[in-house]
């Protein structure tokens, strides 16, 4: 599967799209600082992430724990 973190109202063309805001209509709605994601590690070939990481950080520990994930 590719997976779209973060997707918002411009989910790339092919991909699963997740995100926390329901109004987006995402695959996935989930708030991506909540672990575990609800998705087999194994299952992801492809992630992308545009300006996801920046709005759902506080800390780099937040960071580190996303990137894990």
């Amino acid at each position: 599967m590719k997976l779209d973190v973060g997707c918002g109202y411009k989910k790339r063309e092919g991909f699963v799209g997740m995100d926390i805001n329901p109004k987006c209509k995402p695959d996935i709605l989930w708030d991506m600082m909540k672990t575990p994601y609800p998705i087999s590690k194994t299952s992801v070939s492809i992630l992308h992430c545009s300006h996801a990481l920046e709005n759902a950080i506080r800390n780099r520990d937040d960071l580190i724990k996303i990137l894990k994930e």
